[in-house]
């Protein structure tokens, strides 16, 4: 009842048609798309840099792979990460067969670096952020190769559920599964963008031992 009197109150009992014509260039304008992408610039946050192994200055030689778990093969993230030069993409449905997991798992052993990202989480932490446990296995299994990076796209605290996620010599929080935060974590990775001295708010148990840059 109160929100249909504050409806009343504000005149919305009197229905106005909206032009919907051009309405998608109304709300997208040139300056809030720039504002956006500084927005979103500022946000992706470096976790640990072992060895400063990020940014990426990889030779002809170098075997890069980028594995995609829980989303499609090349996603927006490993289609950036193509424009900086050659690399393996792979994807890890979440309904992957064990079988499936290994045969990825052999093809990366022999990569120079390895990008692991996570997408499609949820924040509901009863139901483990969306991370099923082969994923977590898988990902903490990519952590012990060289070269490892884990880019997580999504809430915070879905680090608190990857205890293998220190034997990774680069970790990145991107907080978004979003177009913008994919792009750009991407670019951060071979040094088109510079990670900013931001922080991780968020309290999670398994960061205490990371330095944050």
């Amino acid at each position: 009842m109160k929100i249909l009197s504050a409806k009343y109150w504000t005149g919305l009992n009197q229905y106005q048609s909206i032009k919907t014509e051009n309405l998608f260039q109304d709300l997208n304008t040139p300056n809030s798309l720039a504002l956006n992408n500084r927005l979103y610039e500022n946000a992706p946050t470096l976790l640990k840099n072992e060895g400063e192994l990020l940014p990426l200055h990889p030779s002809h030689k170098d075997c890069i792979a980028s594995v995609v778990l829980n989303d499609t093969l090349n996603n927006p993230f490993q289609m950036q990460l193509s424009l900086y030069g050659p690399i393996k993409t792979f994807n890890v449905p979440k309904e992957a067969s064990e079988k499936y997991r290994d045969s990825v798992y052999a093809l990366l052993k022999g990569c120079d670096h390895v990008i692991v990202s996570i997408h499609n989480t949820t924040i509901n932490a009863q139901k483990n952020f969306g991370l099923s446990p082969s994923t977590i296995e898988f990902t903490e299994k990519v952590g012990k190769l060289k070269g490892s990076i884990l880019c997580v796209f999504g809430n915070a605290y879905v680090l608190s559920r990857l205890e293998g996620m220190k034997n990774y010599d680069a970790i990145i929080e991107g907080y978004e599964d979003t177009n913008l935060p994919l792009q750009q974590t991407a670019q951060k990775i071979y040094g088109g963008q510079l990670f900013k001295d931001n922080c991780l708010f968020q309290f999670c148990p398994n960061l205490i031992w990371i330095k944050v840059y």
